[in-house]
């Protein structure tokens, strides 16, 4: 009975020391990972600004080919909208903002919005080529839980940024006439 005791113990003890680290753990969290590729941002903007293009380039396209989309609203500008579905989840991302052949915003959640965070695309010219940087940022508050997702997803959240960012690189590269 003493060894039972024990054991209860120190569950209790690494519970509340998991609690403790818990609210440590930094609330707001931030992705963002950039490139640069060799051409204009009127060269790579059409990649970016419109969502059906995004699955030439992003890396959950290439990580689920059999992933199903659909559209509505415009095809380009605010309110554009793309769901999808499939091995990874569900999710809904919808064009919130628009700086033609500068920045598109959009906010995507995953899973019945079970995640989800406000990003941006910005395209600087940098001496004729373009600087893409992609980021994304979010708080999850007081949820613990999330708090420890969090810091064990945005590295592979990093990792598919980069990885598009390259896949763009190479789109936008291939289709430049020099």
């Amino acid at each position: 009975m003493k060894a039972v005791k024990i054991i209860l113990v120190a569950i209790l003890v690494i519970f509340f020391l998991l609690v403790i680290v818990g609210f440590l753990l930094p609330a707001e969290w931030e992705v963002s990972e950039s490139v640069v590729i060799e051409a204009t941002p009127a060269e790579v903007y059409p990649h970016v600004a419109e969502l059906r293009q995004w699955s030439a380039w992003t890396a959950w396209a290439a990580a689920d080919p059999d992933m199903t989309y659909s559209y509505s609203g415009p095809e380009t500008g605010v309110g554009q909208v793309t769901e999808w579905s499939g091995n990874q989840g569900t999710g809904r991302m919808e064009i919130t903002g628009v700086d033609s052949l500068r920045r598109i915003d959009y906010y995507f959640s995953m899973d019945d919005n079970a995640f989800g965070a406000a990003s941006s695309i910005l395209l600087d010219d940098v001496d004729g080529e373009t600087r893409v940087t992609w980021s994304s940022a979010g708080d999850v508050g007081g949820n613990i839980a999330a708090r420890y997702f969090m810091k064990v997803f945005t590295p592979y959240m990093s990792a598919d940024y980069q990885s598009g960012l390259d896949r763009l690189k190479e789109l936008a590269e291939s289709g430049r006439a020099d």
